[in-house]
């Protein structure tokens, strides 16, 4: 492999490592942030359905279902969120995404935490079936607790939304990778042509056979710079100048 092509490949190497690893950062970054927010969104919405005086009432004082479930139902049909559910202490739902859940015991877990200490919390639920945000919030009535709100928020659903400003940044990165690669390929042709074209390898060949065609010369050689130093000389030089190794390298003129 010749030197444009080594240095082509160790650069546009490195350029996609660097590259590669620069979009996975940013993806798992992005997705991160955007969890964040949908929990931080979700909490805000739990937290803002929980001090409705509707909920407060209907979970005191054990109220009819389908009132509240159309109130939330309404709300929940302006908002983003898949799912909305307003459960009393005995996990019976009083408002669900679906009319044959409620007057029934929530089942899908993970609200052990605000019925029976009170927590709010937002958790990330993945499993086979579904992936989501989930906020719990508890509701008080006269400062006690008589349930709590569930909202949930699908993760792929979001993603999906989300995917086009993801597929942006992807494609800036790799044109800017396929960029640095041309970058690459351009330097090393420049490198090519510095050296006119000659191999590593054929260049220290050329030097080796002028230092030994100028050696075996029997006139003294000897080449200086701009400044009248001493860059080369042959040992018949040296010996016809008389010059000691103190000397090689300093000016003609001395």
């Amino acid at each position: 492999m010749n030197l444009q092509y080594k240095i082509t490949l160790v650069l546009s190497l490195m350029l996609l490592v660097v590259f590669g690893a620069m979009a996975l950062m940013i993806g798992e970054h992005f997705q991160d942030t955007l969890e964040n927010q949908m929990g931080n969104n979700a909490m805000d919405m739990a937290m803002t359905i929980a001090q409705l005086d509707d909920v407060e009432e209907t979970l005191a004082y054990k109220l009819e279902y389908m009132p509240l479930h159309e109130k939330i139902d309404k709300i929940k049909s302006k908002t983003r969120f898949q799912y909305i559910i307003v459960m009393d202490m005995d996990g019976i739902q009083y408002s669900y995404p679906y009319t044959n859940g409620l007057g029934k015991k929530y089942k899908n877990g993970g609200e052990d935490g605000v019925l029976e200490k009170g927590l709010s919390y937002v958790s990330a639920d993945r499993n086979v079936l579904i992936s989501a945000i989930r906020a719990f919030v508890p509701v008080y009535h006269n400062e006690k607790q008589v349930g709590a709100v569930l909202v949930g928020l699908l993760t792929d659903k979001v993603h999906r939304e989300n995917e086009a400003y993801l597929q942006k940044i992807h494609i800036a990165i790799l044109s800017a990778g396929l960029m640095g690669v041309i970058g690459s390929a351009a330097l090393a042709r420049n490198i090519k042509k510095s050296t006119y074209g000659l191999e590593p390898k054929e260049i220290a060949l050329l030097l080796g056979q002028r230092e030994i065609i100028l050696e075996s010369l029997k006139l003294g050689i000897l080449a200086v710079d701009e400044d009248l130093k001493i860059t080369w000389i042959n040992q018949v030089a040296i010996e016809e100048f008389g010059l000691s190794e103190s000397k090689l390298y300093h000016d003609v003129k001395e």
